[in-house]
């Protein structure tokens, strides 16, 4: 497209449905980007107050969906409520979101008839598309990172190791496919990073909404298609990377396609005229940038190093030899797995996990536990190298019992290596 047309294009006034689709659009991105539960914020990388601050603005949203849910859609129980959760896609979070549509909805209304004689938003666009930038950005960010360190997809553990195929949800033979090969992980990780510093910058966001649209698809897709229960936030953030490439969109597809002259148009806020103004910009724009990498990059690897990845002093898988069925504090246990210093997990004979946080007291051979329905102590002692005796008090129940190991730690999954040359398939 020619520079002369392509600012007729630029400056003239917007038809009528598009004016509207705009301010429908304003408000529920404008919506999407407040904190809400199980997503993202530009709050949160605040430093002291963000969290406290996200919390209060989250109130109102939340409290509306909780009064919907129950008077509208009939929620009952814990659907009914907000509850602690790795979900995204729980009831509430779905009536959240209906509600935002609502009021977008009924403000676009009351918007068309107060400000009909507006004839085009261009202004506003370009603040809502810097705002969906950067929380767009701080996303990728977040997950990017997460994956670049092994936060999101940490390598399988013993209990995935030991369990079948047949056993496993969808949702964790992805997290097991994902968590087994570092290389692949962290170039998945380096993609989203990649997308979200472009995003940053006004000169190279296009292509950071062409890399973020491309893997928030994969993305996406694979939430769907492995019941991952982020799904509602995965379509979100893929909308917004598509909603930050239609201006550009006509000029690509003529560029692309038709193969023909095309210049990018974009949504740009207008030049500050003044030199204090620009320089302030910059200021706030290097800022954020920083607040990003330090909150999302650097906290993110922090979290990943200190006890937490330090490997048990009994690391192994335990089968209990005891009998299931007698009536103490291990009732049902089946197996127990020790790997970190900071938790122990069960299996029981009927397939439950039971989850412990353990605290190893010092210079004695002695475990302290805590779990959602049973806390207590026990004490250990190991008579020679596969077997170990545990015996104390867990939940006011006697604990006492034997077991042995179960397997030597040598995993295909994580012992094979990478080769150039095959002679036959390593499929087993």
């Amino acid at each position: 497209m020619h520079t002369e047309s392509a600012g007729r294009a630029a400056t003239g006034p917007w038809p009528f449905w598009l004016r509207v689709a705009f301010r429908f659009a304003c408000l529920y991105f404008g919506l999407f980007c407040l904190p809400n539960p199980a997503q993202v914020s530009l709050l949160s990388i605040v430093p002291h107050f963000g969290d406290r601050l996200g919390e209060t603005l989250a109130a109102p949203l939340a409290a509306l969906a909780v009064w919907a849910g129950r008077h509208v859609f009939h929620l009952q129980g814990i659907a009914g409520q907000w509850h602690p959760t790795g979900s995204g896609d729980t009831a509430l979070h779905y009536v959240l979101y209906a509600c935002v549509a609502a009021i977008a909805a009924f403000g676009t209304l009351f918007w068309t008839i107060v400000d009909r004689r507006r004839t085009e938003y261009r202004t506003c666009y370009a603040w809502l598309s810097l705002v969906l930038r950067f929380t767009l950005a701080a996303a990728m960010l977040l997950y990017g990172f997460s994956k670049v360190f092994p936060k999101q997809f940490a390598p399988p553990g013993l209990d995935v190791l030991t369990e079948t195929y047949g056993d496993s949800t969808p949702m964790r033979l992805l997290w097991t496919f994902m968590g087994s090969s570092t290389a692949y992980r962290v170039a998945c990780g380096l993609g989203e990073v990649l997308g979200g510093m472009l995003l940053l910058f006004r000169r190279t966001s296009t292509m950071g909404a062409l890399v973020t649209a491309a893997i928030m698809s994969n993305v996406a897709l694979l939430n769907y298609s492995y019941d991952v229960p982020v799904k509602l936030y995965s379509t979100h953030l893929l909308l917004v990377s598509l909603f930050l490439l239609l201006p550009d969109a006509g000029p690509m597809f003529r560029f692309f396609v038709l193969r023909r002259e095309a210049m990018l148009r974009g949504a740009w806020l207008p030049r500050f005229e003044s030199n204090g103004l620009r320089w302030t910009a910059h200021v706030l724009q290097g800022l954020v940038v920083a607040c990003l990498l330090l909150s999302y990059g650097v906290g993110i690897w922090e979290s990943t190093k200190g006890p937490a990845g330090d490997r048990s002093e009994l690391y192994g898988v335990w089968q209990v030899d005891s009998d299931p069925g007698s009536s103490n504090g291990a009732q049902g246990w089946q197996r127990v797995y020790f790997e970190y210093q900071t938790s122990m997990m069960v299996r029981t004979s009927d397939g439950t996990q039971l989850r412990y946080s353990t605290t190893y007291l010092p210079g004695a051979h002695s475990i302290e536990l805590r779990g959602e329905s049973a806390s207590g102590s026990v004490e250990w002692t190991r008579p020679d190298a596969t077997h170990l005796s545990m015996a104390g008090n867990l939940g006011g129940q006697r604990l006492t019992m034997m077991m042995h190991r179960v397997r030597p730690e040598i995993f295909p999954l994580q012992t094979h290596q990478f080769h150039w040359v095959h002679e036959d398939t390593p499929n087993r």
